[in-house]
């Protein structure tokens, strides 16, 4: 959703541990949250 042109991300704790364990494994945890929107957005967009 989209508020005073900024965009709010639903996150359950589910999505923040699968972060905290891409961040242990040295990864980023900012490319699950861009895949995460990227499916978002893909979904409203049909």
């Amino acid at each position: 959703m989209k508020e005073e042109g900024k965009l709010i991300i639903s996150l359950t704790d589910e999505d923040l541990i699968e972060m905290l364990k891409k961040k242990e494994q040295g990864e980023e945890p900012s490319d699950y949250l861009l895949e995460k929107l990227e499916n978002f957005l893909m979904s409203i967009g049909k």
